[in-house]
């Protein structure tokens, strides 16, 4: 252990002094002198030395021989006792002796009180003095770059040649604090280029003692290279291309685009993937062996070797990086948002697969926020929104977005919170990238306007009929369309609004609406809204209807074997629309041009029951550019999650024709608490 002033001021010394009372009498008949126990911190410097002939004395008022004292090293206190020392004022010499030689000294003064309590004294830093005849500061000229920082020890030679580590006992300068400060201890940190020399000084008997050093700082050096993205997905297109950029980290914090000067690697591979000096991946189809090109999982590798001597570092200093790369066989993404037993939740990026290739997950997301996410959307440029709803004001809501293409949230997704947030249900996201969030909790819309990184400038809608707002789906005009579950209503929201000024709010008529919960607009600008509760009915809203919803049109969805669990509604882009129903692991299509939905007869119904399929719990529905719907299952406690894909055209399933991607396993045991929300979302590579 070293010895530390700062220690050593922390101590106390100990003196008890005792008044002798007479009986019968409340004062101090007289006092007198008595024997009094002394206890010292040990200086720490010196304390291992303690076995190797160490001896501690204590010299009272400058009278009389030194009186030895007890080193205890485990404790690091020497003591002892002193005779006839009276109350009152006392001056006080510690000595430290190494095989006869004297290392140190401690002078200090302290009032002894009278009675058996002891009275502590604490000795100030100018109270140590060593007698050191020289110090020696290493390493004696070390080189750094800049932003590194180097540790210097301070060793004092004494009478006898004595050595000792006294670091942490003298006092540390630079010259140059603009080039390298110093603080306690030795510890150097460099701030710029040059030279500075670094000094120790301590109290000597006769005067100071000093000794230094030299430190040269060079430039800074590179201590890293960031990929970006960090981890990504590409479509087996050809003259697909996907741009890496390398950023590099500097030893002193700065960072710097290096992509042009990254020496950039990517293996031979059968998907015809091949990177250039300025790292763009381009995938090219002719270069695959016989012409037949298949998806696959590389790593982009980049390396960057600089001359590192003028800041004390090898000639050739090499930093390298990677990145995952997974070429994916179709042309687009399906996103799913997996709404956990229990946090935190997941967001699956799954590759659909293609005639002849199986869809597969190809990465699970977590981190960037995602907690308990409930809904999912994506921006015009690839981006993907999705909502935490939070856990009954346990977890906070928040969106977290996931950049175009990439494969982790560890790192570059974007958290937004605040801007009226509450259990947030569900997203939309409009032509111009404005997103719209319903909000469960408070009975608003929060609107994030287009381009923003933070919620500062988020706007929260409220008003216009919204109460325990929840689906909510954007049309091609730009209106903003909220199924409102406590008051079974509708609320449309027109264009670019910020309040609810002019909303319009759709209730009675023959809307049937009870206690919705999803909505969907077709092509054509009609709102399909589904009720929860009695029986299942279908409400369109045709485009242009007043809020009387004189006009609107119901369908009855029910037949004879169907609970109330209808999940999710979307239409695709020939008017078709597809209602999940994961209470019987169903999918119920109203045709474009349909009037009515009868299961009375269920034969003859124009509406067709799609099941027998890998359908398990069926809630999130999205829709391809080839009008395939794809089924997001909750699973049960004995089916993890999946996925299940609806051919265009499929009027009744197998699980051949039908066919299933799982996202994960069943619990295991099982549990009796099913999977909740999977919402969906279908992404095009640009």
């Amino acid at each position: 252990m070293k010895f530390s002033k700062d220690s050593f001021s922390k101590g106390i010394i100990l003196f008890s002094s005792l008044a002798v009372f007479g009986c019968g009498s409340d004062s101090p008949r007289s006092v007198s002198p008595s024997l009094k126990t002394f206890s010292s911190p040990l200086p720490a410097s010196l304390a291992l030395l303690s076995a190797a002939g160490m001896t501690v004395q204590v010299v009272v008022d400058n009278v009389g021989p030194p009186i030895p004292l007890t080193v205890d090293p485990v404790n690091q206190v020497a003591s002892g006792t002193v005779n006839n020392l009276t109350p009152g004022p006392h001056s006080f010499v510690i000595s430290y002796d190494i095989n006869g030689s004297l290392v140190a000294l401690i002078s200090t003064s302290a009032t002894i009180g009278p009675g058996p309590i002891p009275t502590p004294i604490d000795p100030t830093l100018s109270a140590l003095k060593f007698n050191a005849t020289s110090i020696t500061v290493t390493p004696a000229s070390p080189v750094i770059p800049k932003g590194n920082s180097q540790q210097f020890t301070a060793v004092g030679t004494f009478p006898g040649g004595l050595t000792f580590d006294l670091t942490s006992d003298v006092t540390w300068r630079s010259t140059a604090p603009g080039i390298a400060t110093v603080g306690t201890g030795g510890a150097t940190q460099s701030v710029g280029v040059g030279a500075a020399t670094i000094s120790a000084t301590v109290g000597g008997l006769s005067g100071t003692v000093s000794g230094s050093g030299t430190l040269t700082v060079g430039p800074p050096i590179l201590t890293a290279l960031s990929l970006s993205p960090v981890s990504a997905l590409m479509p087996l297109r050809d003259h697909y291309t996907l741009q890496f950029t390398a950023a590099g980290r500097f030893s002193d914090g700065s960072i710097q685009d290096l992509t042009s000067s990254t020496v950039w690697g990517l293996p031979s591979n059968n998907s015809g993937a091949t990177i250039n000096n300025a790292g763009v991946v381009t995938i090219d189809l002719s270069a695959c062996p016989a012409s037949s090109c298949s998806r696959g999982s590389l790593n982009v590798t980049a390396q960057q070797t600089m001359d590192a001597r003028p800041s004390g570092g090898p000639a050739n200093l090499t930093v390298a990086s990677s990145a995952p790369l997974s070429v994916t066989s179709s042309t687009y993404l399906l996103y799913v948002a997996n709404y956990p037993k229990s946090g935190p939740g997941t967001v699956s990026v799954i590759d659909p697969g293609t005639a002849t290739v199986p869809g597969s997950l190809v990465a699970t997301l977590t981190g960037g926020g995602i907690n308990f996410p409930s809904a999912i959307a994506a921006d015009p440029l690839g981006n993907v929104w999705v909502v935490n709803a939070g856990l009954n004001g346990s977890v906070i809501s928040s969106i977290t977005v996931i950049p175009k293409g990439a494969a982790t949230c560890q790192s570059g997704c974007l958290n937004f919170t605040g801007g009226g947030m509450d259990d947030s249900d569900g997203i939309a996201i409009d032509a111009s990238g404005t997103v719209w969030v319903s909000n469960f909790g408070n009975n608003t819309v929060t609107r994030i306007p287009a381009g923003a990184t933070s919620c500062s400038g988020c706007i929260e809608i409220t008003g216009g009929g919204l109460d325990f707002p929840q689906g909510i789906v954007v049309d091609g005009a730009g209106n903003i369309w909220v199924a409102n579950f406590a008051n079974s209503s509708v609320t449309r929201i027109p264009p670019n609004q910020n309040s609810c000024a002019i909303c319009i709010n759709f209730a009675g008529g023959n809307s049937q609406f009870s206690d919705p919960r999803a909505i969907a607009v077709d092509p054509s600008g009609n709102a399909w809204v589904v009720s929860t509760t009695g029986s299942n009915i279908v409400t369109e809203i045709p485009k242009g209807e007043a809020s009387t919803c004189s006009t609107c049109v119901t369908y009855d969805i029910s037949s004879s074997q169907t609970a109330v669990g209808v999940a999710g509604i979307v239409a695709d882009g020939k008017g078709n629309v597809f209602i999940a129903d994961e209470s019987i692991d169903s999918v119920t299509e109203i045709p474009a041009g349909a009037t009515t939905c009868s299961f009375i007869l269920p034969a003859s119904s124009p509406c067709p029951e799609i099941n027998g399929g890998a359908f398990n719990a069926p809630q999130g529905l999205a829709v391809d550019a080839s009008n395939n719907i794809w089924v997001g299952n909750g699973g049960s406690p004995t089916v993890g999650r999946s996925i299940t894909e609806i051919p265009y055209g499929t009027t009744a399933c197998t699980p051949t024709t039908c066919p299933a991607i799982s996202i994960d396993p069943p619990a295991s045991p099982p549990t009796t608490i099913n999977n909740l929300t999977t919402n969906i979302i279908v992404v095009p590579f640009p």
